[in-house]
C-alpha cells in the first residue's frame, strides 16, 4: 500500500511515523520549500492525550529533550492577586503537560524520521481518479503536484494533513464553513485554501522570552510567579488574560489574550494554522495595554513588559499574533472508493475521487481555548495508521512482523495491493471513530470562546472557585481515556458534548448566584 501524506505539520509527521512503525509505505509532500519554514509559531502545549500517542509511536523521547514540564495548572486572579484554583496534573493524569518551542518540536519529529524527510516544494493542484472502469482506472488516487512543473503520482490512500486552510477538505466535502467565533461562518465551497478573514472576538499574542535570570531580575512579580512549582498558569485580569508556562530549561512562554479590535487585519495575522510576526507587535501590544479600559493590573503590565524586553528581536518566531478561527463540523472526514459513486460531494462513496482521509486541523480545526487540538490530531494520526495497517497486513500476511518492509523508505519486497473495498471500509471505520471526537473538541472550544477576553475576568474568577474539576476537565478526561485505549462509543461522545453545555449553564448560574449573594451581604 502506498500512502501520500499532504502536509508536514504535527499531524502529518506523527502519521508518517505511525505508518512507518506498522510497515506501511508513506511519503510526505509539503508545499513550502524547506524545513526552516515549518517552524512558524512560538510554542505548543502537549497535553496527556498527545503525550500518550507520542510515547506509543516512539516519538516522545525526542520531543521531551526540548521541553519543560508543567506539573500543575494554576488559575490566578491577577487583579486581586489571589489564587483561584490549582490542579495537580501528575496526580490527575499521571504526567505533566509539556510546553515546547514549535520549531524544536518540528525538528525533533523530523529527526525521528531518518530517510523519510518530506518532499518539499510540492504543492497539490488536483486530486482525482480515472473513474468509470476504463483501462486507466486502477482505483488509486491520482494527485497532481506543481513544483515548477506539473507532475502526477498515484496512491491507494491520500491523507490530508494540510491544516485549517486544507485543499483536501474541499475534495472530501464539497462545501464547508470556517467558523469565526460567536457563530459567524464564511462559505468556502470551491477552494478550502481561501481562508475566511473573520476571527474570534480575541487574538493571541504568543511569545517566548528568556533567559530566566534576566527575566526574573527585571520583574520581581515574574520571579515570584516562576518560583512556584513548574506550572502552566492562567492569570485573569480585567483587561486581558495572561498565560505563562516554562519552555525548555531557560525560557518562558507568554500569551496575551486581547480584544481583536485593537489588532485590525491590516496589522497582519494568519489563521488558525499560521500567525504573523510582521510589523511592530511589541509596540502594538504596549499601545494596547496603555489604551485598555479598565486598565490592566500592575502585575500584568510588569510581567508583559519584562517578557517583551527579553524576547529576541531578531527571531520572527519569538513573538507572533494569532487570529483564532476554526472550521464548521464536517459531515465526513473521508471520501471512499468502492465501485464507483455518485460524486455528490457529500463524502462517503465517490468513484470520482478515490480514498482520501482528513487528519487534524484539516478535519476539525478548533479554537485554541481547550488546548486539545494537537492531542486530537495525534489521536487521528494513530487511529488512521492502525486502520490502514490492518488492511496492509491482510493483503501481505507473510510480511506481518517481518523485516522485509522498509515502512516507506523505498526498499524491500513489493507489497500486494489491498482487496477491492478494503481501504474504503478502513476509512469508514476511522471516520466513525474520530469524527464524533473531533466534533466534541470543536464544540468545547466554541463554548469556551464566549468566556475569553475581558468577560473571562468577571465570570471566570467566580466560577473557578466553585465549579467541580470534573466539569472543568470533563472533555480532556474523555480524550485521555480515549488515548489510553478505552473505547468511547458515540453515546459517550454525545454525553461529553452535552456536558459542555451543562458546564456553560452552571457557570452562568454560579456567577449570578455569587453576584446576588455579594449584593445582599456587601
Amino acid at each position: 500500500m502506498q500512502v501520500a501524506i499532504i502536509g508536514s505539520g504535527p499531524s502529518g509527521l506523527v502519521l508518517a511515523a505511525a505508518l512507518r512503525r506498522r510497515g506501511v509505505a508513506a511519503t510526505i509532500y509539503e508545499r513550502v520549500t524547506g524545513p526552516e519554514q515549518l517552524h512558524a509559531g512560538a510554542a505548543v502545549n502537549l497535553m496527556q492525550p498527545a503525550l500518550r500517542v507520542l510515547r506509543d509511536e516512539g516519538l516522545l523521547a525526542a520531543v521531551a529533550r526540548c521541553n519543560a514540564p508543567s506539573t500543575h495548572f494554576y488559575f490566578h486572579d491577577a487583579g486581586a492577586g489571589v489564587a483561584l484554583r490549582a490542579v495537580d496534573l501528575a496526580a490527575r493524569y499521571g504526567e505533566p503537560y509539556l510546553t515546547v518551542r514549535r520549531g524544536d518540536a518540528t525538528a525533533a519529529l523530523l529527526a525521528a524520521l531518518p530517510g523519510a524527510a518530506p518532499r518539499f516544494g510540492k504543492s497539490v493542484v488536483g486530486v482525482a481518479t480515472a473513474a468509470g472502469g476504463g483501462e486507466d482506472d486502477d482505483g488509486r488516487v491520482r494527485v497532481r503536484f506543481d513544483d515548477g512543473a506539473v507532475s502526477e503520482e498515484r496512491f491507494e490512500v491520500v491523507a490530508g494533513c494540510d491544516g485549517i486552510h486544507s485543499l483536501l477538505r474541499s475534495h472530501v466535502v464539497a462545501g464547508h464553513s470556517e467558523h469565526s467565533g460567536g457563530g459567524a461562518a464564511a462559505s468556502n465551497a470551491s477552494n478550502a485554501s481561501n481562508a475566511s478573514n473573520n476571527a474570534s472576538a480575541v487574538v493571541n499574542l504568543i511569545g517566548v522570552a528568556g533567559p530566566l535570570a534576566l527575566l526574573t531580575a527585571a520583574s520581581p512579580a515574574l520571579a515570584a510567579a516562576l518560583a512556584q512549582r513548574p506550572a502552566f498558569t492562567v492569570y485573569l485580569d480585567p483587561a486581558v488574560t495572561l498565560l505563562l508556562a516554562p519552555v525548555a530549561a531557560d525560557s518562558v512562554m507568554f500569551c496575551v489574550v486581547a480584544s481583536k479590535e485593537h489588532f485590525p487585519e491590516s496589522s497582519g495575522g494568519g489563521g488558525g494554522g499560521g500567525g504573523d510576526s510582521g510589523g511592530d507587535l511589541r509596540g502594538a501590544l504596549r499601545d494596547f495595554l496603555r489604551a485598555c479600559t479598565p486598565p490592566p493590573s500592575a502585575f500584568v503590565v510588569e510581567v508583559v513588559e519584562a517578557c517583551l524586553a527579553h524576547t529576541p528581536a531578531d527571531n520572527a518566531d519569538a513573538l507572533r499574533l494569532w487570529r483564532c478561527r476554526d472550521t464548521a463540523p464536517l459531515r465526513s472526514f473521508v471520501r471512499c472508493r468502492r465501485h464507483g459513486g455518485d460524486g455528490d460531494g457529500d463524502g462517503g462513496d465517490d468513484g470520482a475521487l478515490g480514498n482520501v482521509a482528513l487528519v487534524g486541523d484539516a478535519a476539525h480545526a478548533a479554537l485554541p481555548w481547550t488546548g486539545l487540538g494537537i492531542s486530537a490530531a495525534a489521536l487521528d494520526a494513530q487511529r488512521l495508521a492502525d486502520a490502514l495497517a490492518a488492511v496492509n497486513d491482510e493483503a501481505n500476511p507473510a510480511r506481518v512482523g517481518g523485516d522485509d518492509d522498509d515502512g516507506g523508505n523505498g526498499g524491500g519486497a513489493r507489497a500486494a495491493r489491498p482487496r477491492p473495498g478494503a481501504v474504503a471500509a478502513a476509512l469508514e471505520r476511522y471516520d466513525a471513530d474520530r469524527r464524533p471526537r473531533g466534533h466534541v473538541v470543536q464544540r468545547a472550544a466554541r463554548v469556551s470562546d464566549g468566556g475569553q477576553g475581558p468577560s473571562a475576568y468577571g465570570i471566570g474568577r467566580r466560577v473557578l472557585r466553585v465549579l467541580p474539576l470534573k466539569l472543568v476537565y470533563g472533555v480532556q478526561d474523555a480524550l485521555v481515556r480515549d488515548a489510553g485505549g478505552e473505547v468511547l462509543d458515540a453515546c459517550e461522545c454525545r454525553t461529553a458534548e452535552a456536558q459542555l453545555f451543562v458546564n456553560a449553564a452552571m457557570a452562568v448560574v454560579a456567577a449570578v448566584f455569587v453576584v446576588f449573594i455579594a449584593r445582599i451581604f456587601f
